[in-house]
């Protein structure tokens, strides 16, 4: 326990750290130099903030565990923030997101191309990619979640991945196969769509929700599109979609 509020305590003062003076690239003319400078004065302040709210759940976290006879698992720990270069990282090859949405959709019985679709639109394919909100990676988990699905690192595409499409599964089981309403619990949250598709839902959800459905080639005027539209049924030997086996 020890070790572990150590570590703690030199990730926060590593993340308090003030990043280093920018300095504009000389090629860049004086109004492309002034606009360089404040984006990136924008992305540290959200970093920062970023930086505050993973060290104050690590906090807890290990506030917790303490009165704990068990020690802390690691794989609890939130990842620094600031390594996360503002989510620009490259883009995931087509070949890995490929294999990767054919391999989860085949073990939860979707169809890959709904898989891909959520990923474009949760991420745009980047593994690094981190929410103002703290979701993580190419599915977009937040921490909660990849701890209930047991994932050790969110930034890894084949966890997340296979998480992803695991907790898709639990909302489609969750809505009798409706997929506008487990499209929603998945970028509004289940304690939303639990009241259905309607105008109470946020923009942001509903234009998630038309997006997919418009590259699945779904369209609006149907009742409901269900996962049998897309895939069959889930497997027998699928039995608990919250634990896949990485």
């Amino acid at each position: 326990m020890a070790a572990a509020i150590a570590t703690i305590s030199i990730s926060a003062s590593a993340g308090q750290r003030s990043a280093p003076p920018t300095i504009p690239d000389p090629g860049l003319g004086f109004a492309q130099a002034n606009t360089q400078v404040a984006l990136e004065s924008a992305i540290a302040k959200q970093l920062a903030s970023l930086e505050k709210q993973r060290q104050a759940v690590q906090t807890q976290f290990v506030t917790k565990t303490v009165s704990s006879p068990h020690p802390p698992r690691p794989e609890l720990f939130i990842p620094s923030l600031v390594s996360l270069n503002h989510s620009d990282c490259p883009l995931l090859e087509s070949s890995k997101v490929e294999e990767l949405v054919s391999s989860a959709g085949q073990k939860q019985s979707l169809d890959p191309a709904l898989l891909k679709a959520v990923i474009r639109q949760e991420s745009g394919f980047k593994p690094c990619a981190v929410s103002s909100k703290g979701a993580q990676g190419l599915m977009q988990l937040m921490p909660s979640t990849a701890r209930e699905l047991h994932v050790s690192d969110p930034f890894d595409p084949v966890q997340n991945v296979h998480a992803g499409a695991a907790y898709l599964r639990q909302l489609l089981n969750r809505y009798q196969g409706d997929l506008r309403l487990a499209l929603a619990g998945y970028n509004a949250g289940p304690a939303r769509a639990d009241h259905g598709i309607d105008a109470n839902l946020p923009t942001e959800t509903q234009n998630y929700v038309a997006t997919i459905l418009a590259e699945l080639g779904v369209g609006e005027d149907e009742p409901s599109a269900t996962q049998e539209d897309l895939a069959p049924p889930l497997r027998d030997d699928v039995t608990d979609p919250l634990k896949p086996k990485f």
